[in-house]
């Protein structure tokens, strides 16, 4: 009968010895150790690094990858519905982070401070959502508000419900913000007759539409430089 052999796999030990340059030295690593290092605790049982390769072939940059939607990331053979969580979580934690960086009750002064502020929540989700930035008289900021969501191209809005939550935070100004999934942040015929339409409505309600900026992972369009609002 073989001898069952009990040794650890091979992996165990580099992975150690990775953990231990990281806590010395993180600014050393390559993006692919950090990647592989990650990968360790989401698939524990698995050597990691040419998973972590193959991801930064796939994606080119780590942060595509946090951003990846679902059914990116399961087309890769040894990806699972737990590593997308994982995925998944790390991402709601940066979003989270920079939201928090945005100071409620400062001034808002341009749409890319707005786009930078606010584009990790929006501009990579994977369905079209519409979002209102709420403002006091001084052009401060309220709150940001998600309003609704709709499928990966077909957004629903009630400019009733709209008008409702910018009465309810007692908001003087209002930027409209919605995401492009597709990538092209081009306002489309919709989006400028929609915007037209709402902004008449909130102009009799005294309410300034400042803006309405168009979202997606790595640019925006602004109706308001555009000279469409």
């Amino acid at each position: 009968m073989r001898k069952r052999d009990l040794s650890p796999p091979h992996f165990v030990g580099h992975r150690k010895r990775l953990k231990k340059r990281f806590e010395n030295s993180p600014q050393s690593f390559e993006d692919y150790e950090l990647l592989e290092l990650l990968l360790g605790y989401a698939i524990p049982r698995r050597d990691t690094k040419p998973l972590a390769k193959e991801l930064l072939t796939r994606f080119g940059k780590l942060k595509k990858l946090i951003f990846a939607s679902k059914d990116e990331l399961i087309e890769i053979k040894g990806i699972s519905n737990g590593f997308v969580i994982f995925l998944r979580l790390i991402r709601e934690i940066i979003s989270r982070i920079e939201l928090q960086d945005m100071d409620f009750g400062q001034e808002v002064f341009d749409p890319r401070g707005v786009f930078e502020y606010v584009r990790t929540r929006i501009g990579f989700e994977e369905k079209e959502s519409f979002w209102a930035l709420l403002l006091n008289s001084k052009n401060r900021v309220i709150s940001l508000e998600k309003l609704t969501q709709g499928t990966v191209n077909y957004l629903k809005i009630y400019p009733r419900e709209i008008v409702e939550v910018v009465l309810k935070r007692n908001a003087v100004g209002v930027i409209f913000l919605h995401n492009h999934p597709g990538g092209d942040p081009q306002p489309s015929k919709e989006d400028v007759e929609f915007t037209k339409r709402i902004y008449n409505i909130c102009k009799e309600l005294d309410i300034d539409l400042l803006d309405h900026i168009i979202i997606s992972y790595d640019s925006y369009f602004s109706l308001k430089e555009n000279h469409l609002l």
